[in-house]
């Protein structure tokens, strides 16, 4: 409503991403999927992103209106202006999405390969509902009669010369903040403590407290150990008795219970502990004392629910390093095919990192870890945000086959493509920062930094970009 000014356009944004939601959970049910803990997020992002093209499609249909074009004539202006960089933001998105299937965890491969699914679905609502809907429901008169410049325009113009005096200050600014972000990424944690999901004051968090300082810890480092022979059995016992005194020796083990059976025993810890540093260490000490004091023709096989969850740190790692990358390569791939510029891909390139790297930045700053919910955000953050500086370049495009120079063309992207471009950015970071609300952790950390993520990118675009584009001067190429 703030945005668009319009009960009607905004129930129109809405239709579309009801449209969008309803058909990719249609799909999902159709597949045999439910939700978990890492897919429940489908319907809040897609909601949100399905918005972003509509509110462009809104815009530009009715300040054609109030220009005093007819109907007929503003939509079909509108849809040749916009669908070829609609369709490439979408797509890059889609990308950004579909590379979390190279994951090897299910939940996580999900979320990406439906939430590609229902992006594409948006844009074909978009590009169906929408201009359908525009043209039933949205009349002329109803905005206000055409005055010449629209009122932000002396605004934009204003800012746009700007960035045109400090494009170098601005440039400069801009690599340090990738350079400086991108070098803490290093201090990146990962952390499998499922506690750690919950907040703090969370019923089970204080249940699982009292019971690790009043009775046992309920984690447990299982042993499993077995004689290969009957020979062996004598220094299978000596070995079982040795590891067990070994464990309660250890801080942080509360108890140690031993479960014997014919050639075999199970050696159970009890841990108080469930932070994965802290854990990882006792496993290597229990490690260590295995392999200083383990005889021949013992097998031995070391186990248990939190080891196999710290196990999963490091395929979170490679999903977050192969993901990323893959979706890097293919959507500044796709910027160079649509555009036909190697340098309009580089000037693309620089602030579409800027949001990745300021989240993993603030990430490792406050010490937030790589979890199940913070391990998506650069793909999806790069697939979102380079949605508007497609929008962006593609106005500096079309007006530049008008025949204007580069400066006026930077200037009309500002007054044409900032406004939505500023909706769309402030309308999806709603989106996400309404997630902090929830009381699943990584939920709430996925919904804040996104946001944060979404914030940056804007900035980016209305600051970084034409900065570049002016330094760079890149020739477009592009056709819409």
């Amino acid at each position: 409503l703030l945005t668009t000014r319009s009960l009607m356009a905004t129930l129109i944004a809405g239709v579309s991403a009801a449209v969008t939601v309803v058909w990719t959970l249609g799909i999902m049910a159709a597949c045999g999927k439910s939700f978990n803990m890492v897919t429940l997020v489908i319907p809040t992002l897609l909601w949100v992103l399905s918005l972003s093209n509509c509110i462009h499609l809104i815009h530009t249909y009715r300040k054609r209106l109030s220009d005093g074009e007819g109907k007929d004539s503003a939509l079909h202006h509108t849809l040749s202006v916009l669908i070829a960089p609609c369709f490439t933001a979408s797509f890059t998105t889609a990308v950004g999405f579909s590379t979390l299937a190279v994951s090897h965890m299910i939940p996580i491969r999900d979320l990406g390969l439906f939430s590609a699914t229902g992006i594409i679905i948006a844009f074909l609502a978009n590009m169906i509902v929408t201009p359908g809907l525009l043209r039933l429901l949205i009349r002329a008169k109803r905005l206000p009669a055409a005055t010449g410049r629209p009122a932000h325009a002396p605004h934009f113009a204003g800012f746009s010369g700007f960035v045109g005096r400090h494009r170098h200050v601005i440039a400069t600014v801009g690599l340090l903040l990738v350079a400086g972000s991108g070098s803490l990424t290093y201090l990146l944690d990962v952390e499998s403590n499922v506690l750690k999901f919950f907040r703090d004051d969370a019923e089970i968090v204080r249940d699982y407290r009292y019971i690790s300082s009043n009775l046992t810890g309920l984690s447990t480092i299982e042993i499993d150990t077995s004689a290969d022979n009957e020979d062996a059995v004598p220094a299978h016992e000596a070995f079982v008795e040795t590891v067990a005194d070994a464990l309660r020796d250890l801080p942080g083990v509360s108890a140690v219970q031993t479960e014997e059976g014919a050639s075999s025993t199970r050696i159970s810890a009890f841990v108080s502990v469930m932070e994965s540093r802290k854990f990882n260490d006792l496993v290597e000490q229990t490690q260590a004392t295995i392999d200083q004091s383990k005889p021949d023709h013992v097998s031995v096989l070391m186990t248990g629910t939190v080891l196999l969850l710290n196990n999963v740190q490091e395929e979170l790692i490679d999903t977050q390093i192969r993901s990323f990358a893959l979706a890097f390569l293919c959507i500044f791939v796709v910027l160079a095919v649509m555009f036909r510029s190697l340098k309009v891909m580089l000037v693309s390139l620089l602030p579409n990192l800027l949001p990745v790297f300021t989240t993993f930045g603030i990430m490792s700053l406050f010490k937030i870890p790589l979890d199940t919910g913070t391990i998506t955000i650069a793909s999806i953050a790069i697939g979102i945000a380079v949605d508007d500086t497609i929008h962006f370049l593609s106005r500096i495009g079309a007006e530049q086959r008008e025949g204007v120079s580069l400066d006026q063309a930077v200037g009309c992207a500002f007054e044409k493509a900032a406004p939505p471009i500023i909706f769309t950015s402030l309308v999806i970071a709603s989106g996400f920062f309404a997630l902090i609300f929830a009381q699943f952790r990584p939920l709430m950390l996925f919904g804040l930094l996104s946001g944060i993520a979404m914030l940056s990118a804007l900035v980016g675009d209305l600051l970084f970009l034409p900065a570049l584009v002016l330094l760079i001067k890149p020739k477009f190429r592009n056709r819409q």
